[in-house]
């Protein structure tokens, strides 16, 4: 794989897809989990470092303003999005920060999304990238 071609070289068993550009916001600081909460659908308590899951963020009436993957790490939340979303949901969660100990940081430039799928994905993902595969499906 080289800097011009971000995608898996084809081999037997790995299939990929390119997914294009998503969005994303790294949310940090001690209150994350408990504020996220609050803000959408998901239980992000129950999350393991590693785990994810989908989440619908709404506004004070409960009308649905964006959907986004979420995912714990050691440092916080990362929220993925659709392009052209984080800007509006960064708004919405600063408009009901206030006394909360958490940082919102936009991490969406230059960011796209590869499906990297086959007998093979495994071992390639691990062969390519720092992070390990969760244990179990989240």
């Amino acid at each position: 794989m080289s800097s011009s071609d971000p995608h898996p070289p084809a081999e037997p068993g790995l299939r990929w897809a390119d997914l294009g550009h998503h969005e994303q916001l790294l949310v940090t600081g001690a209150d994350v989990v408990i504020f996220i909460e609050i803000c959408t659908t998901a239980k992000g308590s129950d999350l393991l470092t590693g785990g994810g899951c989908e989440g619908f963020f709404c506004d004070a009436r409960g009308w649905v303003i964006d959907l986004a993957l979420i995912r714990r790490t050691n440092d916080g939340l990362v929220l993925r999005m659709g392009p052209g979303r984080a800007a509006p949901l960064r708004s919405h969660l600063d408009r009901y920060h206030i006394r909360e100990d958490l940082e919102l940081l936009d991490q969406s430039e230059g960011l796209r999304s590869l499906l990297v799928s086959g007998a093979a994905a495994s071992r390639w993902l691990e062969n390519h990238f720092d992070q390990s595969l969760p244990a179990a499906p989240a």
